[in-house]
């Protein structure tokens, strides 16, 4: 399967899933005719939530690793033959990072990127797993994180760990 991405033509395809998922919330708001049932329209919108939900998570973790594409083009300023491969499905091959730059079939940076907001629980320890497997990677190494908590906590287990992983908040 080929990840290889056009950032801008991704970006336009995240706008368009986002765009579908909104008109899909306002006909199902739509359709809830009767909320005098509470049963039925509290059941109506648990259906929709489990709907919706995977692809919500999913558009902000695409959304956020273009974010960090981003970032890297415009603090790294990699070389124009670069090629960025997209490793973005939440269901994908935990052994790749979530992005991979290219020059010449060689990888020249590795990142993943996390969407959580707090370290606490299952989250905090998936950050030392995701750094685990991010420290054995090739390339430059970078964790892509949302909030100051997230990246305290990931700095500290760097450090802790002596892994060679900038940590970057955006």
């Amino acid at each position: 399967m080929d990840n290889t991405i056009n950032i801008k033509e991704k970006k336009e395809e995240i706008k368009l899933k986002v765009e579908e998922t909104l008109n899909s919330i306002s006909e199902a708001v739509l359709s809830f005719n009767n909320t005098d049932d509470i049963a039925s329209t509290t059941k109506s919108l648990k259906e929709l939530f489990n709907k919706l939900q995977g692809t919500v998570y999913q558009l902000d973790k695409d959304a956020m690793i273009l974010q960090a594409i981003e970032w890297l083009i415009k603090h790294k300023k990699p070389s124009d033959k670069i090629t960025w491969i997209l490793n973005s499905q939440l269901t994908k091959d935990s052994s790749l990072p979530d992005i991979q730059a290219r020059l010449w079939r060689k990888t020249s940076l590795s990142a993943m990127v996390s969407t959580a907001e707090k370290p606490v629980g299952v989250v905090d320890s998936r950050i030392m797993s995701n750094l685990g497997r991010l420290g054995e990677m090739k390339g430059e190494l970078y964790f892509f994180v949302r909030t100051d908590e997230m990246k305290t906590r990931a700095e500290v287990k760097v450090k802790k760990c002596k892994l060679s992983i900038a940590v970057i908040k955006i």
